[in-house]
């Protein structure tokens, strides 16, 4: 297998997942180089993480890629994809997919001419979801009905609740949303522990899905949620048979039976999830399990695979009118929360035809 050759547009903090695994899984993929702004920034990475690096559009554009990671700000993300896409090279872009409804539809039309893009949703991927996910489509909690998401922010949130509740992108939905203000004392960053008491403003954004179907979700979460040592990521997902509370799996068999049990996490010597099992049935296999990479890594290496299929076979790993709708709805999100007791619709979009 000829490994794929990218380059990466950006060289923020989400470029160099791209480059890490590009590192850790050499026979799949070969970075030709990190695009940046400057000859200083670029020799910076270089310098710092050793990483391949240019300045030069020209140069990253002449190196033949098999493909192209776009990972800049949302408000810049349209205006460069608009220019690589053109070029008839196959694009993975990061999320959000579009930072206006106007700039969704022009990727849409894009991608209708003939533009292979596909969005770096990778959470879906991630063991903890996967695993749950491939509970869900056993079918064992029956028909799906509620779902409490407390495990990612906006437009990630909004692709988990789709994929918990198996909603379909057309399905019409209302949203009623609301924000609290606290204050919490930090205790992780980006950058390494806190340990100064000191105290951040934290923002709990909380809003209520009801879908045409008649499922519901509450999708809460909160600014310090990602990078906090006292704040967990939750879930509880309720369907006619059973339900998932969190590790905690409860169901009734076809023979009424009940069981009650934990989903369990298999780790390597080095600490990495190897797989998750539900009693003796395996819901997640890792499919880099001797690479060394985390489990954010290890899905967006898995968005990174799938763009071989995008480019051998045309098929999508995460269908583009998915990524859209669900910008689409973190931004109805916003828009709910922004305006406590009023019902947010949704509207059909071009994607949905």
């Amino acid at each position: 297998m000829k490994p794929l050759r990218f380059v990466v547009i950006g060289s923020g903090y989400r470029s160099l997942y791209y480059a890490r695994v590009a590192k850790a899984l050499p026979d799949r993929f070969e970075l030709s180089a990190i695009l940046c702004r400057s000859q200083r920034k670029a020799a910076l990475i270089k310098n710092q993480y050793g990483f391949k690096t240019s300045f030069s559009l020209r140069e990253c554009m002449g190196s033949n890629p098999d493909f192209a990671v776009i990972a800049v700000k949302p408000d810049a993300l349209f205006s460069v994809l608009k220019v690589w896409a053109l070029l008839g090279i196959p694009l993975l872009i990061e999320t959000p997919a579009g930072n206006t409804l106007e700039d969704m539809n022009e990727i849409w039309k894009l991608h209708e001419r003939g533009s292979r893009i596909m969005t770096a949703e990778q959470y879906f991927l991630s063991a903890p979801h996967a695993a749950a996910i491939r509970l869900v489509e056993s079918g064992k909690l029956g028909m799906l009905q509620t779902l409490t998401l407390s495990c990612a922010h906006n437009y990630h949130g909004a692709s988990l609740i789709r994929r918990y509740l198996q909603i379909p992108t057309d399905e019409p939905f209302s949203i009623l949303g609301n924000a609290f203000y606290y204050e919490t004392e930090q205790t992780d960053s980006r950058y390494g522990l806190i340990k100064d008491g000191s105290l951040a403003d934290d923002v709990r954004k909380c809003a209520m899905f009801s879908f045409l179907s008649g499922k519901s979700a509450l999708y809460d979460f909160s600014t310090l949620q990602y990078r906090t040592r006292i704040r967990g990521m939750h879930r509880m997902l309720r369907g006619r048979q059973g339900e998932l509370m969190d590790e905690k799996v409860r169901y009734v068999d076809a023979n009424h039976e009940t069981h009650d049990l934990r989903l369990r996490t298999v780790r390597g010597e080095a600490g990495g999830v190897e797989s998750i099992l539900l009693g003796d049935e395996t819901l997640y296999t890792n499919p880099f399990p001797e690479s060394g990479l985390t489990v954010d890594e290890t899905a967006v290496a898995e968005m990174m695979e799938g763009m071989r299929d995008l480019i051998d076979t045309g098929r999508e790993l995460y269908p583009l009118k998915d990524a859209l709708q669900d910008a689409y709805t973190g931004q109805l999100i916003e828009d709910a929360i922004s305006h406590p007791g009023h019902i947010v619709q949704s509207a059909p979009q071009i994607w949905n035809h």
